[in-house]
Parts: structure tokens; sequence; C-alpha cells
């Protein structure tokens, strides 16, 4: 930065809340849907302006959007990024301006630094360094929801992204992330066979910081960009492929991706590396994970077809080849919603599942909104790198193997930006000839030989709402009551996960 430039730009960022820019912080945003610009959803509340709740338009500008509400007397504005592949967030705060005012290519963030660099490359592409960043702190406590232990714990997260654009082709993210269970120890290594724990809190021994996205992307011109690094990938609602972005330390890929867009569709091709056994030693054992996904959207974004092709190529395991195919689509109904995905495998194995839902948009001033989904998968179906909660419930007990059952929910926002959720499962087998199979795609022990039907259900309750700016209070009662036949003494009669979390996204 020029050093004539240095005392105006650190002024005016500190003073931003003063309205430095001439801006007025008002309202709230969130996004409801979408994994590209084209599908981005984001509903605008503003009720502490004088408004109401309204879905914002949003102004496509390659990996960036602007999501504005415009009203009679003003226009409300917030930006969005696409932080990693399909993977959007809003960037500051929404900003009350004159009704004619429009954004421009300034309006990135509220935390930007930027150097125009003609005189010394002679272009007028400005270098621009933009920060995000979350933290977030959960009390976890969890009644058996493994079918053997009771655990509580407390968690944090905190995560900051870094963004450098050097030139209009060529863009850099480091997202560094410290996650830790607190008091938790750590495996000291001693000697070359043999580790012990050592603790981290209260002494002189740091718990490992690691990064969890870091990637250079190349725009080839305005439709192709290549990501080439540690990213995240979420693909349709997550079914398969997810970010898990719940789990505390999240889900990332290493590898490199190609990416297509053009008009509100888009083409992803991927290749990832999950084990390379070669790095100290030659020889076989590599994990990759390779595929491609498509997305067709309809203009008016009423229709949304994907078709996919995923390959696992798994040398650690006797899966040594799995190919995955299927189509996930979304149709808009005007009231109600319907989406869906059936995929079918092949290789070393076979297994196939479906899912779909039904659900209302909101309704009434308290913004109700109801749902139905049910969802089946035969003995052997690998559920891959799914992001959890959403579709099997929150207390994790069950994963996409041999499962089938319904599923119910009622969402409501009673006050400004309060998120209220109830959502009732009901788990069976897909076939009584095989056990049950949980998340991680181990078999509880109480149950492999079992050949009842009914496995159990499940009723979550999901409560999210600001308590300070910029900080959301998000609690959740998860409690699974399983069937006879997974009960191995009747201080089973529940399993559970309870857990409360301050969120912090700046």
């Amino acid at each position: 930065m020029r050093p004539e430039l240095l005392i105006p730009t650190l002024v005016c960022f500190l003073l931003v809340s003063a309205n430095c820019l001439g801006e007025k912080i008002c309202g709230e945003a969130k996004i409801i849907a979408g994994a590209s610009c084209s599908t981005l959803k984001v509903q605008f509340d503003l009720a502490s302006c004088g408004g109401t709740k309204e879905e914002a338009q949003v102004e496509c500008d390659v990996d960036r959007a602007n999501a504005l509400v415009r009203t009679e007397t003003h226009t409300y504005h917030i930006p969005a990024r696409e932080i990693a592949p399909g993977v959007w967030a809003l960037v500051g705060s929404v900003r009350e301006y004159p009704k004619k005012w429009k954004p421009d290519e300034s309006d990135k963030g509220t935390i930007a630094f930027r150097v125009n660099r003609s005189q010394e490359t002679g272009t007028n592409w400005p270098s621009v360094f933009e920060v995000n960043g979350q933290f977030r702190f959960r009390i976890e406590e969890n009644k058996k929801n493994d079918f053997s232990s009771q655990r509580g714990f407390s968690s944090i997260r905190a995560r900051a992204g870094l963004f450098f654009n050097p030139n209009e082709s060529v863009e850099f993210l480091l997202q560094p992330q410290a996650v830790q269970l607190l008091g938790e120890p750590i495996l000291q290594p001693v000697t070359s066979n043999l580790n012990v724990s050592v603790g981290t809190s209260g002494l002189n021994r740091d718990p490992q910081l690691s990064f969890h996205q870091a990637f250079g992307q190349l725009r080839v011109n305005q439709t192709w960009r290549i990501i080439l690094g540690r990213q995240t990938v979420a693909l349709g609602d997550e079914v398969l492929v997810g970010s898990s972005d719940w789990e505390n330390p999240g889900r990332s890929f290493d590898g490199i991706r190609s990416r297509l867009e053009w008009g509100k569709s888009s083409w992803d091709l991927f290749s990832t590396k999950l084990w390379d056994n070669n790095t100290q030693d030659s020889g076989p054992g590599d994990r990759d994970f390779h595929g491609t996904y498509l997305s067709w959207t309809h203009p008016n974004r009423s229709l949304t077809i994907s078709p996919y092709l995923f390959w696992l190529r798994d040398h650690r395991s006797n899966l040594n080849q799995l190919f995955t195919s299927g189509l996930h689509t979304r149709l808009n109904l005007g009231e109600v919603e319907l989406r869906g995905e059936a995929s079918g495998q092949w290789g070393d194995t076979t297994g196939q599942q479906i899912w779909a839902e039904l659900k209302s948009r909101a309704f009434s001033s308290l913004g109700f909104q109801v749902g139905v989904d049910g969802f089946w998968s035969s003995p052997y179906f690998n559920s891959l790198f799914p992001s959890t909660h959403k579709w099997l419930g929150w207390a994790d007990v069950l994963g996409r193997r041999n499962l089938s059952g319904l599923g119910f929910q009622f969402g409501a926002n009673p006050f400004s930006n309060t998120e209220l959720l109830l959502r009732g499962l009901h788990f069976l087998k897909s076939n009584t000839e095989y056990p049950a199979y949980q998340t991680d795609g181990t078999t509880p022990i109480n149950n492999s030989n079992d050949k009842a039907q009914t496995l159990g259900s499940e009723i979550d309750l999901i409560f999210k709402s600001p308590i300070l700016k910029a900080v959301d209070l998000v609690g959740a009662a998860s409690i699974f009551f399983p069937s006879d036949s997974l009960k191995v003494t009747p201080s089973d009669a529940w399993m559970g996960r309870f857990e409360v979390s301050l969120v912090s996204n700046f």
C-alpha cells in the first residue's frame, strides 16, 4: 500500500460503523438456498428498518454476488462471496442506502485492503486482500448415541479466511483453522514405537493448527476456472458429498477441480487424493476420489437437474473400485418445493439409495413451514462423504446403509431472525437379513444378528437466534428412542445429543 493512502484507509476502516462511507447498518440477511450464484437465494429481514422479510434480488459477478432489496425509499445491500466452489457466505452486514444507489466493484466486504498497482504493472486491476472469519464455541452432551458410552465436552473452532487477488485471473485463499476439545490431551511421540497422551491446557503445548482450505484459483475466462489445493466440496444437498460443517473440523479435500459456469448452470470435474502411501515409502495403498457433477438450472429457477458420476479408488481395503452414478433434482412448484436424489453403485460392491422431500414455502406472519421426506438404501450402499444431521437426524445414530424411513418437519420464525425447527423421524431396516449401520459404517454389536425391522424413532428440536450483533445462539436437543431389538438394558430406553453453540461470523 502506498504511504499516502495508509492513514486515510485506516481511519475509514475504524470509522465504518460511524458512517465513514455514508451508509447505515440496518437489518439482517441469511442465505436460504443455492450452491451457485444463479441459484442463490438470500432473505432479508428488515424489521429493524421498518420493513418486513423479503427475498433479495441477486446480481452475479463471477465468484461474487450482490444481494439487493429495493423499497420505495431505500436500497438494502449485502455482498456474498463464494468461499469455496459451491459454498457461499454473506460478507459483513446489511447496509441501507438511498434508493438510487447501485453497488460497484469496490463493494466486496467490510474488511478489505486494496492497492491500485497501475503505476507498477501497467494495469488498473487493484491488488485486493480481504479477511473474514468464524468463531464457534459449543457445549455438547451425548448419551449412548454410539451404543456404548456417555460423553460430555466443550469445543471451539476458530477460522480466518484470507483472500488475495494479485490480478484479475488469479486468486488465493488461505483459511487457517484451530479446533480443540477443551482440555483434550494429544498423543506425543516418545519413541519410535510408543505414543503417550499429554495435556495441552495449562501447559506450554498447543494443539495443532491446520488449514481447512488453502488453494489457488486460475480464471481461464469468464466461465471456466481451475482450483488447485485443499478445498471444501459441497454437491447438491450434500447427501453423498458435502462439507459436513457441523463437525468441529469440517471436511476438506486435497485435489484439483475444474468448474464451468454458464447462465444458471455449472459443471464440476474434480480429482482428489484421500491418502497417499508413497510420501515416505514406495508401494501401493493410495486412496483417491474422482468425480463429475453437472447441474442444469432452468432460467426461471423452477427446475434443476444434476446428473453425476463418482469414482472411489481405495487400495487400502478390499473396496478397490466403486462407481456411483445418480441424479439430483429440484422442482419449484410455487408454494411447495420438491427435491430428491437417486443413486446406484457398482464395482467391487453394488448398492442403491433414493430420497425425496416435499416442503412448503414459509407462510403466515410467523413464517410457518412444513415438510415431509422419505428415504431408502440397500444393505451394501456406501454413503461416501455426506454431511450429517440434516437428513438422518441430529443424534447421528444411524447411517445411510440398509436404512429406510419417513420424516416430517415443522419450522417457524416466531421472532425477528429467530428460527425454530421440530423434526421427527422413524427408522426401519431395508432388509431384515442385514444389520443396521452407524454413521461411520460400523455395526452395533447388539444388533448384529437381530431380524426385527423397526429400529426406532427420533425427535429433534433446533433453535437459532441472534443474541448480539453477528453472534448467534444455537441450541439443539435430539432424542432417539430405539426399538426393543436395539436395547441392551432398561437404561438404554433412549439415546441422544444435546448441544448449545455460540457462533460468530465476521
